[in-house]
């Protein structure tokens, strides 16, 4: 687990100072070893230290006295696997130079593969295996990695650089295009030092005001930095750069006998996850997924000296507390509890907006960030699993009713759809009438372009849609897929990356291991939703593992806060303050600061409750007075 960072020109060149001054933004990322590999103007290349290079790798030039660099690849290093000096990167086999972010999990079998084939390895590491995989079968070599990866791999002969990021885009990965050449990088801020992020990306913006969406494409809420997408690689010629995938909706389902299979599938990936030189630990809250991922490790090894850390509140409605402590009874471990105040965000909301890069739409981003806080001063793990795709493969949504219950309307299975409404209706505590209406609400949603009610923007945007889903899905699947590809899950995993790296910390997600997506997707839609309950398949895995009283919960709440509650009350203050001044100066050139004002004061007066909104203001005024310099 680590982070990388870089720049290929053919035509221009950078200076190695001011180059390793921007890799310096990414430190926290590695804080364990740092490496370079470095080619110049008269074509000679060599790699290179930096002040934090591991004091036992061989005599090399430092980048910092390099010049006329036409490319340069960092890397920070995080030592989770194999821990000596085998482990520095940048990596070179053959004419192939790799720096590689994150984990390949199955290392060990591909590596067997491997020597089968003829291959010689020189080290014990997963990024050996990973560029020998890549040099005996290409791309395809993707296809085979079954992990989270972002990496970099330069071809000497060719001067092609590959950048390629895992099939859910678990690890990030961006790239900016300039006049000057290509950097790319796994967080944003080391383009800061290069004047790239100096505009903001307006559709992005949009978006998240109006839709509530983010990780749509490739963009991202500054206008010159992409994103490498998840399942996808890019190459990068004299040329230009070409666009490839390799992992998409026709790669989901052809699993045989997958209820079967579940349980043996989950555990091989939970298996797979706590390979580790260091000691591993998990987030746990009182729902499903993770408590089961707690509940799998008892079964494989115990839970002696083991660490799982969750956040709860003294407000009972917002707090898991009760259920944390019941699995915990059940598996006879006790958990770190972490405890968010309103204060807490008044104290850390600056630094919140500069670990996480980009604006977000909740508080719970916060909570994952004082958990990963309290891990990284308590110093007792540095791998953390935890439960987050569940939700989106195995039906954890509300949503997923109706896209059921409309699957099994255009299926014409009518003793089975009001079987399950009536059992619907009942686990919510929803009568007919309500029912009906919310589940129209929730379908016409898809389909009907969202009234711009409140005023806000000065200019007409077009909403950019969702990727066409493959024919052959049910509309349940096809909500499935969109969950999975789509935000919010890939926002989700950038709040994921983002809180754990910045404390040098790994996370890691056994569901989505990418057998066990592939396994839900081969699921028949009446194996996801049973007599009312979603995630039917992992309830019933639960049994003998988990606390009754956990998988037999019919709410889902997982990390949240009372946050509604603190923006009218402890925080209130603070937003006062906010939309003060946006209605003084203004928020960006194609927003309306009386209309978005004018909507706050409405909301304080409690004319309406859409705290979300308030929320995405509040949080898009703090990124753009952190991160956006004004031109000059």
């Amino acid at each position: 687990m680590c982070g990388l960072t870089g720049f290929i020109s053919s035509s221009t060149s950078i200076n190695g100072k001011e180059y390793y001054q921007a890799h310096a933004e990414i430190s926290h990322r590695g804080p364990d070893d740092e490496g370079f590999f470095y080619l110049n103007n008269q074509n000679q290349h060599a790699f290179a230290k930096g002040g934090d290079t591991d004091k036992d790798i061989l005599e090399l030039i430092d980048i910092r006295e390099a010049d006329d660099i036409r490319f340069v690849m960092g890397h920070r290093r995080l030592s989770i696997i194999e821990l000596s000096t085998q482990g520095h990167q940048p990596f070179q086999v053959g004419k192939k130079v790799l720096s590689y972010n994150g984990e390949i999990y199955n290392y060990l079998e591909l590596r067997e593969e491997l020597i089968a084939k003829g291959v010689e390895f020189q080290t014990h590491t997963d990024t050996e295996v990973f560029l020998a995989a890549y040099n005996i079968w290409k791309e395809k070599a993707f296809e085979k990695f079954n992990g989270m990866w972002a990496a970099a791999i330069y071809d000497l002969d060719t001067s092609e650089l590959i950048l390629v990021r895992d099939r859910f885009g678990v690890k990030p990965l961006y790239y900016v295009a300039s006049p000057e050449g290509l950097y790319f990088s796994s967080e944003v801020r080391f383009f800061k030092p290069f004047g790239l992020l100096t505009e903001y990306d307006e559709h992005s913006i949009y978006q998240y005001i109006r839709y509530s969406e983010t990780d749509f494409d490739e963009s991202t809420f500054f206008k010159a930095v992409k994103q490498v997408e998840p399942g996808h690689y890019i190459k990068v010629t004299p040329s230009g750069v070409q666009v490839s995938q390799y992992w998409g909706e026709d790669d989901l389902g052809g699993v045989n006998d997958p209820i079967n299979n579940i349980e043996s599938m989950l555990k091989a990936a939970i298996q797979l996850r706590l390979r580790s030189d260091v000691p591993v630990g998990s987030l746990l809250s009182g729902g499903i997924d993770s408590s089961l991922i707690v509940g799998m490790i008892n079964s494989i090894k115990g839970l002696d000296n083991f660490e799982a850390y969750s956040a709860v509140f003294d407000d009972d409605r917002f707090s898991e507390e009760k259920y944390i402590k019941k699995n915990a009874e059940y598996l006879n471990f006790e958990p770190n509890y972490i405890y968010p105040k309103p204060n807490d965000l008044v104290q850390n909301i600056e630094e919140l907006i500069h670990v996480q890069e980009m604006p977000f739409r909740s508080l719970s981003v916060l909570s994952q960030y004082l958990i990963y806080k309290e891990v990284a001063q308590q110093g007792k793990v540095k791998v953390l699993l935890n439960g987050q795709g569940a939700d989106e493969i195995f039906t954890g949504y509300a949503e997923h009713y109706s896209f059921y219950f409309y699957t099994l309307l255009r299926q014409r299975k009518f003793k089975l759809l009001l079987s399950e409404f009536r059992a619907f209706m009942s686990n919510q505590q929803m009568n007919l009438t309500h029912s009906l209406i919310w589940i129209a609400k929730t379908l016409l949603a898809e389909h009907m372009s969202k009234e711009d009610k409140y005023n806000f923007f000065n200019s007409s945007y077009v909403r950019k849609r969702g990727k066409h889903l493959r024919k052959d899905f049910t509309p349940l699947k096809s909500r499935l897929y969109r969950n999975l590809s789509f935000s919010a899950l890939r926002e989700y995993l950038r709040y994921e990356d983002k809180n754990s790296m910045y404390f040098s910390l790994e996370s890691r997600l056994p569901f989505l291991d990418y057998r066990l997506v592939k396994l839900a997707f081969s699921l028949p839609d009446e194996a996801l939703i049973i007599k009312g309950d979603t995630k039917a398949q992992l309830r019933h895995v639960c049994k003998g593992k988990v606390a009754k009283e956990v998988y037999e919960r019919k709410d889902k709440t997982g990390f949240v806060s009372p946050q509604e509650s603190w923006q009218r009350n402890e925080l209130k203050s603070e937003f006062d303050k906010v939309f003060e001044d946006i209605k003084s100066n203004g928020l960006f050139d194609f927003t309306n600061e009386s209309s978005i004002y004018e909507f706050y004061q409405n909301y304080v007066n409690k004319e309406h409750n859409d705290w979300a909104l308030v929320w995405r203001i509040f949080c898009l005024y703090k990124w753009k007075e952190a991160w956006i310099t004004p031109s000059k």
